[in-house]
């Protein structure tokens, strides 16, 4: 067997240097921005809405169930895992109608 001709050019050493760890940085409670978000409830806390940029996330006992997307007309098209309706704005109020066994509402005051 013929001995290798390959010559290692690569030297490795040690190194002596310990790196230090950068402390984190953790925003200073100033430096934090709280988002005051549009929310909307029912009267019975059962069900609730949070402003999306398309329109509403829609909650019952704090677990998503559905969207109100913007429609073009200025409506909501409200899709959840119960009913789909339309929603729209009147003052203070959204009003969700949907057709679950007879025409119902659904009344959501702003917070």
């Amino acid at each position: 067997m013929q001995p290798s001709a390959v010559k290692p050019s690569l030297e490795i050493t040690p190194s002596n240097g310990v790196e230090k760890d950068e402390p984190q940085t953790i925003p200073r409670p100033e430096m934090v921005e709280l988002i005051d978000d549009e929310g909307y409830t029912t009267n019975s806390k059962e069900y609730k809405i949070q402003s999306t940029d398309s329109g509403y996330n829609m909650y019952k006992n704090n677990s998503l169930i559905g969207t109100l997307k913007k429609s073009a007309s200025g409506c909501y098209l409200t899709a959840t895992t119960e009913f789909i309706g339309i929603g729209y704005k009147k003052e203070n109020t959204i009003i969700i109608e949907y057709d679950k066994n007879g025409i119902q509402f659904l009344v959501f005051q702003k917070k």
